[in-house]
């Protein structure tokens, strides 16, 4: 606990003095744009570029939600972009993440492999069907489509959620009628989670829960980008 606590203050005392209101939160206290010279002051903390891509770190035996997890960061150009919590999967822990992911963000699209199907698009559908013959809206088949697309990604154990920040949806002036108009109309700093579910080596399940902006991450690609003379 004392060395949980060390850790706890440590990463305050090298954040709080850089978050301003021109800055973005990722996850907890890790805020986009960080320096990379900042990450590497945490105690513990290695390159795993292996496994998530060139400059990456981790860092291991962290907590969510009261389960074992990996913490991953992801840089561009020496700036923090993205943080990836590594954590193994169970139908408790499943049940868990979907519960709080669910609290703050919404979701927007899931997809299996080649498959995919657009959550925001089939909401707007049933309102719209709704409208247009004077109905009480009805559920039943955008859950079951919901439903079956869901289980057949758990079940090939490859599945991905893809979830947009509660706050910035509901801040809106047009609600979306899709998740690509959603992005097109968004603000650049909206927050949005890509919760993973692959198969693991021994039979396990291995979760990915992904944060990113992505227009914010876009904007900096551009910035870096070199080009070429011909």
């Amino acid at each position: 606990m004392i060395k949980k606590n060390f850790i706890f203050l440590f990463l305050l005392s090298i954040f709080s003095s850089q978050i301003s209101a021109k800055q973005f939160q990722l996850y907890k206290e890790f805020y986009f744009g960080i320096s990379k010279s900042k990450i590497m002051k945490i105690p513990n903390i290695y390159d795993c570029s292996v496994k998530f891509g060139r400059g990456a770190l981790c860092l291991n035996n962290q907590k969510f939600l009261d389960e074992n997890i990996t913490i991953s960061f992801i840089f561009i150009d020496n700036k923090l972009i993205s943080i990836i919590l590594v954590t193994e999967i169970s139908t408790e822990t499943y049940l868990k993440y979907m519960s709080v992911l669910g609290s703050k963000f919404i979701l927007a699209s899931m997809q299996s492999q080649n498959d995919s199907i657009d959550v925001l698009e089939e909401m707007n559908k049933t309102f719209k069907k709704a409208i247009k013959n004077k109905i009480d809206l009805n559920w039943n088949n955008f859950n079951k489509k919901i439903h079956s697309f869901q289980q057949l990604g758990l079940n090939r154990e490859d599945i991905k959620y893809i979830l947009i920040d509660k706050k910035s949806f509901e801040n809106m002036k047009n609600p979306p009628i899709n998740t690509i108009n959603l992005y097109n109309n968004s603000n650049e700093n909206l927050r949005i989670v890509e919760f993973t579910i692959i198969k693991g080596t021994d039979n396990s399940t291995i979760g990915l829960i992904q944060f990113s902006i992505p227009k914010m991450i876009l904007k900096k690609i551009v910035k870096n980008k070199k080009y070429e003379d011909f």
